[in-house]
């Protein structure tokens, strides 16, 4: 299986008993697919950079789990296709670093000592 994280933006309209039960919602629907969650985080309401459909705030949720490619798919489509959920993003994680698999080689590669071109 593979590591991902998913970032959802929901409205920011939203009371706390709704965005706990579009927690739950993609909790259970990650789970029903087959993956396992390992870590949730909710970053509250944040200022967006741009406006989204005509939103200036949005709150953050954050998905860590484990799973397949089909998985996302579906993950991606539910939150497409639910009103409340304005962006979701979701990128694979190198497991060992914790940090998206894209950024973990250039990460360890900075880590390297520079060679001497004497």
């Amino acid at each position: 299986m593979a590591h991902y994280e998913s970032m959802v933006l929901l409205k920011s309209s939203l009371t706390d008993e709704e965005v706990n039960g579009m927690t739950e919602k993609l909790n259970g629907l990650i789970t029903r697919l087959g993956g396992k969650v390992t870590q949730v985080a909710s970053w509250g309401k944040k200022k967006l950079a741009y406006e989204i459909d005509k939103e200036k705030k949005a709150v953050y949720l954050i998905f860590r789990f484990d799973g397949g490619g089909t998985l996302v798919r579906e993950l991606e489509r539910a939150c497409r296709l639910d009103e409340q959920v304005m962006r979701v993003m979701t990128v694979a994680v190198d497991p060992q670093h914790g940090l998206p698999s894209t950024v973990a080689p250039a990460a360890a590669g900075a880590a390297a000592p520079a060679e001497s071109h004497d």
